[in-house]
């Protein structure tokens, strides 16, 4: 059964890196940057969750360790 049809039921979805890219389709090596990160938010967020983290400790970039990864959520 393919995970991403499951999104849509969970309130909260919390990939790391690695695995948002996979639901996303997308080369977790594309991902150079917290801009690419936040499109993946934004694509998970399509699948029907509430909510998206990703978490990024695998993002090789120098953005600041004080960043916060990318969160976002549904209005309404």
């Amino acid at each position: 059964m393919p995970i991403a049809p499951l999104l849509e039921h969970a309130e909260v979805v919390t990939p790391n890196l690695r695995e948002a890219a996979m639901l996303c389709g997308v080369d977790v090596n594309d991902v150079k940057n917290h801009d690419d990160m936040l499109a993946l938010a934004h694509q998970l967020l399509g699948f029907g969750s509430t909510w998206v983290l990703v978490k990024g400790g695998h993002l090789r970039s120098a953005r600041s360790p004080s960043a916060a990864p990318p969160t976002l959520g549904r209005s309404g």
